[in-house]
């Protein structure tokens, strides 16, 4: 009975795990908390909105979906910035890290349709078995440029078993990288 009430619950946190149960709007900036140190996307939900990790953060984190097709993070079909702790930041890619002191890591899972980029990352990034999707036209109605751009990454970022869709430009290198 306990493991069908937590299933069932749209969020469910235990020991700085934060799994996503049910698709839902998670909103234009959902800041991840410090305490958490992974995030879970369970196959068959997709989330509406993006994650902002804190500039601040100078711990791992973990962003995985349970299946690479099931588990998506979904763009607003908008084209907006914020500020947070002085930094300006996208919340308008699927996955904002605006620090340089924290890896974060991004597998198995699909960024469908952001207003801009999927990923962003001024710090390390490391990407592997994740699919970036653009099927909306959403863009053209606001006067930007209907190619998404892939990820934003830095020195030391790791990049495998990607699958970036026709319209997507795939990469802006910002200093040494590595493909595998």
């Amino acid at each position: 009975m306990a493991f069908q009430e937590s299933f069932n619950r749209p969020l469910t946190i235990k020991n700085g795990i934060a799994t996503y149960n049910v698709s839902q709007d998670i909103g234009a900036s959902k800041l991840i908390p410090d305490s958490w140190n992974e995030i879970v996307i369970k196959n068959g939900v997709t989330l509406k909105g993006n994650f902002v990790v804190r500039p601040g953060r100078t711990k791992p984190l973990l962003i995985r979906g349970e299946s690479k097709t099931g588990s998506v993070i979904e763009g607003l079909g908008n084209h907006q910035r914020y500020e947070i702790d002085g930094s300006r930041a996208f919340n308008h890619s699927a996955v904002y890290y605006g620090g340089f002191k924290a890896v974060i890591a991004v597998v198995n899972l699909t960024s469908k349709n952001p207003d801009f980029f999927h990923l962003l990352s001024c710090g390390k990034i490391i990407v592997n078995n994740v699919r970036l999707i653009n099927t909306s036209k959403e863009s053209e109605k606001n006067g930007f440029d209907d190619k998404k751009n892939g990820f934003d990454d830095n020195d030391g970022s790791i990049v495998r078993n990607i699958f970036v869709s026709p319209t997507e430009d795939a990469n802006n290198i910002c200093m040494v990288y590595t493909y595998y």
